[in-house]
């Protein structure tokens, strides 16, 4: 059941979902979040036990993205910002240039 106060406070990122990074040491979901994460460990095979050998944590779906700018530059656009410990750069370049980022190793002139 979704509250105002709560939706506004998810807007301001205030408060946001969390995923999980299974090991022994993270906080469990409960309730329709852990369904969701049973089903999605279910679909591949897999148990939350598999993951006992690594120490875990649960990390924000969304982060803030700050100090960031776009720049024109002779080979392009340069982008730079700044994202919190635990956060990847490679989910927000992928997100921005809509092309898998791995994809772009050895590629020049793309």
């Amino acid at each position: 059941m979704e509250r105002p106060e709560e939706a506004e406070r998810a807007l301001r990122l205030e408060i946001s979902a969390t995923g999980p990074l299974f090991g022994k040491k993270y906080p469990e979901a409960q309730g329709e979040a852990r369904a969701m994460e049973d089903e999605v460990l279910a679909r591949y095979g897999l148990k939350r036990e598999d993951f006992r050998a690594r120490r875990g944590a649960r990390r924000p779906i969304r982060v803030p993205l700050s100090e960031w700018k776009v720049e024109e530059a002779p080979e392009g656009l340069w982008l730079s910002f700044f994202l919190p410990k635990g956060s990847y750069a490679t989910s927000l370049l992928r997100e921005v240039m809509k092309k898998e980022v791995d994809a772009l190793e050895g590629e020049e002139g793309e």
